[in-house]
């Protein structure tokens, strides 16, 4: 998929450095997310964000990001919450490795940002014969 000239890939590229620059910024060093597919809302169950051994509230910086449309052709670049944007990375994160993910019972897993090594780590529990599976992006 193509968006502003830029592959899905390459989207996700920016908006990961996009998100880190202001986690970075606001001094946040860690952020875990965890997620359970078949929820009512967007999966998303809890967020915290550490700077240091502290837990801290995610600041209201604001990221530009590029939203990927709903089809191939369309995208829109826009700026977002800290806290939507890092959402959002998630679920398109998940949306490419496991496709459908929402609709899965009980699957379930942690995205963990390490600001510091600009890395995202996802540990995910597939209920179908319960695996689990880590990627690093």
């Amino acid at each position: 998929m193509i968006i502003n000239g830029a592959s899905m890939e390459e989207t996700l590229v920016r908006n990961k450095a996009a998100v880190m620059d202001a986690l970075q910024a606001s001094g946040i060093t860690t952020v875990r997310i965890d997620f359970r597919g078949d929820s009512s809302t967007d999966g998303i169950e809890y967020v915290t964000a550490r700077s240091g051994d502290k837990i801290v509230s995610l600041p209201a910086a604001r990221v530009k990001i590029i939203n990927p449309g709903t089809d191939e052709t369309t995208s829109s670049e826009a700026e977002a919450p800290l806290f939507d944007a890092t959402k959002m990375l998630c679920l398109h994160y998940l949306a490419q490795e496991y496709p459908g993910w929402e609709d899965v019972y009980e699957i379930n897993g942690t995205f963990s940002f390490n600001v510091a090594d600009r890395v995202i780590d996802l540990e995910i529990e597939v209920p179908v014969e319960p695996t689990f599976f880590s990627h690093r992006f």
